[in-house]
């Protein structure tokens, strides 16, 4: 199980890894690179990966996220103001009537 998760992990990290390489080659030689600044072609090129690449994102975060699980299921819930005791001695009066 535990190979699973590292496999899992690694297969993660080099998607990503691909995803920011391939992103940084492209910009930089097709798009950035004075010399073969072809006019609107480059744009067209430029706006076409970025569309690419965002429904790739989306499709893998999709993928990832875990359907039967909420945010507020994940994480413990968080205080009200109320139920905090803040000691306020020490701290500026003018701070301490803001908070």
């Amino acid at each position: 199980m535990i190979l699973y998760e590292i496999y899992k992990f690694i297969l993660t990290c080099l998607y990503m890894i691909t995803i920011i390489y391939t992103y940084f080659s492209f910009v930089g030689i097709y798009c950035l690179d004075i010399k073969e600044f072809l006019g609107t072609q480059v744009i067209v090129y430029f706006i076409i990966y970025h569309f690419i690449l965002g429904i790739t994102l989306i499709v893998y975060l999709r993928l990832r996220s875990i359907e039967e699980l909420s945010t507020i299921e994940m994480f413990p819930p968080v205080k009200t103001t109320r139920e905090y005791n803040l000691d306020l001695s020490e701290i500026n009066p003018m701070f301490a009537k803001i908070i």
